[in-house]
């Protein structure tokens, strides 16, 4: 009976809008969505949803819900890539932002997501299709652009995408490709995986893992998470990535820490880098999560440029390509 009742709610609120407001079929969908995650539990979603797809044709998820408008502009679902197998590829289309399912929900203290630097380039020797991340001239690091009112450069997002939910060990693998006139490789970011948001979206399970390349282009890991101390660890690669218009390869490997039923919870988590096929990197002994409840979500897609300072903005137009991004239960092939 509660559930029909949200519902009832939820259809009423399709001709009765906040005063003034003026929306249009989207919009009022983004409204319906955003009341689902402030009244309903989240154990509830997915049969809400069920609902939502019969009498109204359209899902809702934690961030809004999955659109695309067709040629003459006319609102239309778009369904949402199926979950529950591996490998997901991160695929390089034309509708690539409802594919991928990217995170839209607010997480505290953080930096909003950023995704209008990508377009999709066809026709490379290499890849039939792939992903470019542009760094507009006059644009920033995520600090820069949201205390400084300037634009960001290149990408912040998470994204579910189709990968299946409750996996605590999972590979990543994808191309990139620096061209030579990128303006500088220190601190400058790659993709990574995250999780522990869709069970607790007030990101407070929160973890992610991602690549920053120091001054001399070698691989560290950066991330959110806990290492109180490293077992094994090789905290800087060997390699040197440098920006020389060449494809390359990065494989990632994480493992969350378990948890038992004893007070103490083990660090024994890790993340290793592959480059090119050669090890790279090791860190281990991290805790990534307090509860079993925290999985890996999906894709971190990090590619920044800059620091805190105002004066520290991209120069001369550049960009990264990326390909083949694929999230695995295996090491991918």
């Amino acid at each position: 009976m509660r559930l029909y009742l949200v519902i009832l709610g939820l259809i009423l609120s399709f001709t009765i809008l906040p005063h003034g407001v003026e929306a249009t079929s989207t919009e009022r969908q983004a409204i319906i969505c955003k009341r689902i995650e402030k009244k309903a539990q989240t154990n509830r979603l997915e049969k809400i949803n069920e609902r939502l797809q019969n009498r109204l044709g359209f899902r809702c998820n934690f961030g809004g819900f999955s659109t695309e408008n067709d040629s003459n502009g006319i609102f239309k679902k778009t369904p949402l890539p199926s979950s529950g197998s591996l490998p997901f590829t991160f695929s390089a289309i034309n509708d690539w932002q409802s594919y991928w399912n990217v995170y839209t929900r607010e997480i505290p203290n953080e930096v909003p997501y950023f995704i209008d630097n990508i377009e999709i380039i066809e026709n490379d020797d290499k890849f039939p299709q792939f992903i470019r991340v542009h760094f507009p001239v006059g644009s920033g690091s995520p600090h820069v652009a949201y205390n400084y009112n300037r634009k960001p450069a290149g990408i912040l997002a998470r994204f579910t995408g189709g990968v299946p939910t409750g996996h605590d060990d999972l590979y990543l693998r994808y191309y990139f490709r620096i061209p030579t006139n990128f303006p500088s490789i220190e601190g400058l970011g790659l993709p990574g995986l995250f999780g522990g948001l869709t069970m607790e979206p007030d990101g407070r399970g929160r973890f992610e893992t991602g690549i920053i390349l120091n001054k001399r282009g070698q691989i560290t890991i950066s991330g959110r998470y806990e290492q109180k101390f490293r077992a094994n660890a090789a905290h800087i690669s060997p390699q040197s990535i440098v920006a020389n218009n060449q494809w390359h390869r990065i494989d990632m490997h994480l493992v969350l820490n378990d948890i038992t039923d004893e007070k103490k919870i083990p660090q024994n988590g890790s993340v290793q880098v592959w480059l090119d096929g050669e090890k790279a990197i090791l860190e281990d002994g991290i805790l990534f999560r307090g509860n079993e409840r925290y999985t890996i979500d999906g894709l971190y897609f990090l590619s920044l440029f800059g620091s805190t300072k105002l004066n520290d903005l991209v120069k001369e137009a550049s960009y990264i390509d990326f390909a083949d991004i694929t999230v695995s239960d295996k090491l991918v092939q």
